[in-house]
């Protein structure tokens, strides 16, 4: 049996071995101690263990989640789901870096170098992130980690009549979990619309009798008036041009067709408790959020009648505590990879001193639901 000094391990996975032994504070591995000299040393199945956390951790998983795997290796499902977060905000970021890139293309003009520019502004912004996980992997992983909002589906069944011969229209469907929902609730005709191939391939293997399509939200491959429903669920704000986005979903509405929109509001983004810590991703947050006047406006001027706008999940008790710390050191929110470092250590900081006598309590910020009706 081989035997390996902390050094030699971290040369080996790359890693600091402050690393390796944050890891053994946390109970992952333990080392062995040598009978002839006490040195201490780690054997295969030691290597075995810290690859195993190494790779659960490209995941966005938690040490407290992992350790649990490593208990129970069947766990490891109930925890993917609790990393959504992680993995559909920056898919969507790389969406919206693709379709300015398809825009460019399309445009065939050097005037289009603005728009180079910021995607390539985009990328840069998310390098550090992209070390970190493998996108060639993370339509596996999506299927398992973006689960439906059941609130959601529920706040916009309760406004939209869907009746089994209707048309439903997902749009940055991903794999398809809100699609397989609504199928399973209605048992309308569902589709989805979304820019990646390999969303939309793990999006058919859940089910087959749901139509998925490869298109954007302003390139939607279908007929004139096709749905009765529209929705899109935190994707508006990856879209470069809305009032292009407006005009296509009106032209896909079927008259008295109704369009819902799930996102947060400037208030709501300022509001969030990551903002309390670091009110820099609040701002560049803004920036990349349409206000809701101004999907409002888009909508109404693509040819819309504004229905409602609903509020929820605001004022929810949150407890933020060991997991969340996890996630803000190892800047598991894209929204992080945004300020700047010195703001982040600030955060970071005040967020610990915060968690010295344990766990604390805040408040959600919510979400927003803007409805829209093509009314002729």
């Amino acid at each position: 049996m081989k035997k390996y000094r902390i050094n030699e391990v971290a040369e080996k996975f790359g890693i600091a071995p402050s690393r390796i032994r944050h890891y053994e504070n946390e109970q992952l591995i333990k080392c062995k101690r040598d009978p002839e000299n006490n040195y201490r040393y780690f054997d295969d199945e030691d290597m075995l263990k810290i690859a195993s956390v190494l790779m659960y951790r490209s995941l966005g998983l938690t040490l407290k989640d992992i350790s649990a795997i490593l208990d129970n290796e069947k766990s490891i499902e109930k925890h993917l789901y609790k990393q959504v977060k992680l993995i559909s905000e920056e898919i969507q970021s790389l969406m919206r870096a693709r379709e300015k890139v398809y825009n460019i293309i399309k445009s065939n003009n050097v005037e289009a170098a603005s728009e180079l520019f910021e995607v390539v502004s985009v990328l840069e912004e998310r390098d550090n992130f992209m070390k970190k996980i493998n996108y060639n992997q993370v339509s596996q992983v999506y299927d398992k980690v973006r689960a439906e909002d059941q609130y959601v589906v529920d706040a916009i069944l309760k406004t939209a009549t869907v009746h089994s011969e209707g048309h439903i229209l997902d749009i940055g469907c991903g794999t398809g979990n809100y699609t397989t929902t609504m199928k399973s609730i209605t048992q309308a005709h569902v589709h989805g619309v979304d820019p990646s191939k390999g969303m939309l391939a793990k999006a058919r293997q859940k089910n087959d009798d749901i139509t998925y399509k490869l298109g954007t939200a302003s390139e939607i491959p279908y007929d004139e008036s096709t749905f009765s429903l529209i929705y899109m669920t935190d994707v508006i704000h990856h879209v470069p041009d809305i009032d292009e986005m407006f005009r296509e979903i009106y032209r896909v509405t079927e008259k008295n067709g109704k369009v819902c929109i799930c996102t947060q509001s400037h208030r709501q983004i300022e509001n969030r408790y990551m903002s309390e810590f670091f009110p820099g991703t609040a701002v560049a947050d803004k920036k990349r959020y349409p206000a809701i006047f101004d999907i409002l406006q888009s909508g109404e001027n693509a040819g819309f009648k504004y229905f409602k706008t609903e509020v929820m999940h605001e004022d929810v008790a949150v407890e933020l505590g060991e997991e969340f710390l996890e996630l803000l050191v190892n800047k598991g929110y894209s929204m992080l990879h945004q300020i700047s470092e010195e703001e982040y250590q600030s955060g970071l900081k005040a967020f610990k001193e915060n968690m010295k006598d344990g766990s604390f309590m805040r408040k959600s910020a919510g979400g927003s639901l803007v409805w829209l009706e093509k009314v002729e």
